[in-house]
């Protein structure tokens, strides 16, 4: 009986292959934050295991209350999109890093409601309160 009970609780805390195929399939699509209707940052993820993607043209700017301020420029920067490194699906958190020049930024996407998602930066020198996201 306690084999049973054992790996009835087993089954319970993990979820299904469906159930994790589902919540991936939530993440896939491209991501926009926007700043007064303008679009300040892009993700794109891709279906896979892990998931994959990138993140293209984020002008990310805060003030001290860790509050979205309006970007130094609204133009858009035509670089090439940063590829998202070490993506880990947690229930319905995303995290995942980027390198940019010798730094790693860390991300963690949480989706809250159907199509949206908020975006923070664990350890973050700078306060960032989680960014709104929308999926297109």
């Amino acid at each position: 009986m306690a084999k049973l009970l054992i790996a009835l609780l087993a089954l319970a805390t993990f979820p299904s292959g469906a159930e994790q195929t589902d919540v991936r399939n939530k993440f896939v699509g491209t991501w926009e934050a926007r700043w007064q209707e303008k679009v300040i940052c892009t993700i794109r993820l891709r279906f896979g295991e892990p998931l994959s993607g990138e993140t293209r043209a984020c002008n990310i700017y805060v003030g001290a209350s860790g509050d979205l301020e309006e970007p130094e420029t609204t133009e858009r920067s035509d670089g090439p999109p940063a590829p998202i490194l070490n993506p880990k699906l947690n229930g319905e958190t995303l995290t995942f890093e980027e390198r940019d020049d010798s730094d790693v930024i860390r991300f963690e996407m949480r989706l809250i409601g159907d199509g949206k998602a908020e975006l923070s930066f664990p350890g973050a020198p700078v306060r960032i309160n989680p960014i709104p996201f929308t999926r297109k």
